[in-house]
Order: C-alpha cells, then structure tokens, then sequence
C-alpha cells in the first residue's frame, strides 16, 4: 500500500513540474511553482509522521505470558513471516530514502522560485527602462526629421548662392585682361631669343631629350610654350599636346604653324581645367620669371592637374655655372631671379612628388673656354685634374638644367 502512495506522490510531483513549464505567464508560474511547494511539503509532513512503516517497533511489551505466548508465535510462525518481515523492511528504507529526497526536491524548489522572483523583479525594471528609452528614441526622431528639414533647406541655399559666385567669378575673369610680363613692350621677344637663347633648330637639338618621358596618345600641356619648338617635337611623337602662352606675338607664331596653342596665363589655365587630366606638364625656361611663391603655387596646381604617373619637367637656367650668369641670365630683362636646384628639388617633394631627376645637359655657353688638364699619371697631377674640372664645372657648367619628377 505504501508503495502505491509514493509512487502517486512522485508522478504528481512530476505532473505539477511539468505543467508548470508549460505556463505561459511569469505570474502564473510562480503561483503555480508556490502551490507545488506547499502540496510537497504537506505531503512530506505527513508521509514523516507515518511510524508504522518504522521495522524497529517493539512489539514484545504486556504481561509475561503474553510475552511468551507472542515469542511462540513468532518462533513457529517465523519461517512463514520472515520473508515478508525483510521484504517490509526492504521497501520501508526505500520509502525512507525517497522521502529524504522529496523534501530536498521541496529546498531545492523553493530556491529556484526564489530566483525566479528575482529575475522577474529585474525584467520588469529592464522592461520599464526599455519602454523609456523607447519614448527617447521617437522623440529623437521627430526632432530629427525636423532638423533634417532644416539642413536640406541650408543646403540648398547655399548651393544656390554659391553657383550664382561661380558664375560671378567666371564672368570676372573672362574681362580681365592677360597679363603682361614687365618689359617686353620695348623688345622684340622673337629676334630677342633668337640672338641671346639660339634659333629654333637649335633649341630643338637641346630639348628633345626630353621626349623619352612621354608617351604617343598621352596629354600633355607645355606652359610659356613661346615660339612652340617642344610642342612641335611632341606632335611629331604623336602626343596630344597643347600650349600655353601671355606673349600674343608667339601665341600667333604657333598658331601659324598649326598648333593648339591658347593666350592666356598659366595659373588661369590650370585653374580652369579638372582635376588629374594630365599625362604631362612642361614649363621650358618659365620658372625664371616669377618668384618664389608663385613657383610653389605652380607646383601644387600641377600636382592636382596630374594624372597618377604624370610627369612635370621645369628647366631653367643653372645658376651653379658662373657662364651661365655672365652670359644668359641677366641679359634678360623679364628674369626675376635664379632657381636653385636645391630648392626646386625641396619645392617639389614638399609637392609630393617623387623619383626627381636633376638633368644637366653636356653643353656650355663659352665653347672651347674649359681649363685643359695636365699630362701625366703622376698622383699630384690626378689631384690637380680633378680640381681642374670642378673649376671648370663652376665657370663653364652646364647652361640650363632640368627637375624631371612624377606623381
């Protein structure tokens, strides 16, 4: 009978836990989770207060020939009840045992219904927090949708106002006039080059070193082209190359020879056409006749006009050869100053441009005017020799050099 009892008692236990994982609300868990645990403890109560299914009672208590007549029973009938006597002994510890465990399965539910309180104390907390920052969140977007509003209408005001200053500016700089270099109204710049610089053959001889760093179906723009001896060397290579000049006079003389050449200043050349759409840009005998800040700017702007891989060619006179002074330089009323090599090559790293070249060509002003060397293998003779020719370097160096570089 016992065993039947417990054996109720363990499948309702295990009916109730099942039915309260299938609850759908918290609230209703933890009741349903309060009565499972005071059911068990009931139970356990009463299955504790059950003494008969104790084996150690004594039975041998009464007069003493009621004691002797229960020993004689038992010593005659022993062989029949022994069984049964182990086996209620048997499953009395069994009952014990699991009534033990009930009531530490009744600890153990009261725990867990406990921690059940307090994670449903913190989801609501959290649920509460929740629908606030909820409620935030809304009102930051109204405010949003608002301020968005109000940007689009900035923005397009100010696009507006600053399309009517493009056009302004370029309305302005279509009526300025070019500009002019000091000192030219009195020279004749053609015969001018043609007596101080040399002829147009001439100057081709020298420059078309310069071809190997450019190549056919590439854009190239050559800046103060003058009579347009380079850009006719680039044409020849099939280079789609154009010129850029303030000297009317040779604006028409390369015109005249078919070549896309513009009256304009360079700075506003550049200025006025797009970003990296340039192969190329040459400047041959210009940098001389500006100064210092405008030659930077010069190097900015070509590094912007530049494609990736352009290369930029600036030669000058070089100020390293005393010839070059005496006999070129300062001939030239238009000529501001000299340009150290040491500074175009600092000017146009500063322009991040890289693998700069500094091309001397082998050719001097005063022909045959070099100091000879000395005869003999004597070693102050060697030594007499290589001074002799850094002499010669400073007086009768190379005429122009050139800061070959690339983006």
């Amino acid at each position: 009978m016992e065993q039947f009892i417990l054996a109720d008692m363990q499948r309702k236990l295990l009916e109730d836990e099942q039915q309260v994982l299938t609850v759908t609300g918290a609230d209703e868990r933890l009741a349903r989770l309060d009565a499972l645990v005071r059911a068990a403890e009931q139970k356990a109560i009463a299955w504790e207060q059950m003494g008969g299914l104790n084996p150690h009672v004594n039975v041998l208590r009464g007069p003493k020939w009621k004691v002797f007549l229960k020993r004689l029973i038992r010593k005659l009938t022993w062989f029949l009840i022994c069984p049964l006597v182990e086996q209620q002994n048997y499953f009395n510890a069994l009952a014990n045992g699991m009534a033990n465990e009930l009531r530490d399965s009744i600890w153990i539910l009261k725990e867990l219904v406990q921690e059940q309180r307090q994670s449903l104390a913190k989801f609501e907390e959290t649920r509460q927090s929740l629908a606030e920052l909820e409620k935030a969140q809304r009102r930051f977007l109204t405010d949003l949708a608002g301020l968005t509003e109000s940007q689009k209408w900035l923005r397009d005001a100010y696009m507006e106002e600053l399309e009517k200053m493009r056009v302004e500016l370029e309305n302005l700089r279509e009526k300025l006039p070019v500009a002019k270099e000091d000192g030219v109204d009195y020279i004749d710049y053609g015969t001018f080059e043609d007596k101080f610089r040399g002829s147009q053959k001439e100057i081709r001889t020298r420059i078309q070193r310069y071809l190997e760093y450019f190549k056919p179906g590439e854009r190239v723009v050559d800046l103060g082209c003058g009579r347009g001896e380079w850009l006719e060397l680039l044409v020849e290579k099939g280079i789609d190359a154009s010129g850029v000049d303030i000297t009317e006079k040779f604006v028409l003389i390369c015109q005249r020879k078919g070549l896309n050449v513009i009256h304009k200043d360079m700075f506003c050349y550049l200025e006025s056409i797009p970003d990296r759409s340039l192969d190329g840009i040459t400047a041959i005998q210009v940098i001389e006749h500006i100064d210092s800040a405008a030659l930077a700017r010069l190097i900015q702007l070509s590094y912007r006009k530049l494609k990736l891989g352009g290369r930029i060619i600036l030669e000058t006179p070089n100020p390293m050869s005393v010839s070059t002074l005496t006999n070129n330089f300062y001939i030239d009323p238009t000529h501001i100053r000299p340009v150290h090599p040491a500074l175009l090559d600092y000017l146009l790293k500063a322009g991040n441009f890289t693998s700069i070249i500094m091309d001397y060509p082998k050719y001097a002003w005063v022909t045959g005017g070099c100091i000879p060397p000395l005869e003999g293998e004597s070693q102050n003779i060697k030594q007499f020799n290589r001074q002799i020719e850094h002499l010669n370097n400073f007086l009768y160096g190379a005429v122009e050099y050139a800061a070959i570089a690339t983006k």
